[in-house]
């Protein structure tokens, strides 16, 4: 799945999650809002993680190459 999809979703589902907590409260939009800033955060990691988990493997690609010539 692409990031700026998996980006969405993942949003998508905190906003509604917050939507959802505001309608069963009464407390629009302050849940909501929570909500999207959360969903950023988690999404932020995940693009964190992926980017720091790329970089090593292709750190060791490069050193694999370099012990191969």
């Amino acid at each position: 799945m692409g990031v700026g999809i998996e980006f969405c979703l993942v949003i998508g589902f905190f906003v509604f999650g917050g939507y959802w907590l505001d309608k069963l409260e009464n407390t629009s939009p302050g849940w909501m809002i929570l909500g999207f800033f959360i969903g950023f955060a988690v999404m932020m990691y995940i693009i964190i993680k992926r980017a720091k988990q790329t970089e090593q493997e292709f750190d060791q690609e490069s050193c694999d190459d370099e012990t191969d010539q």
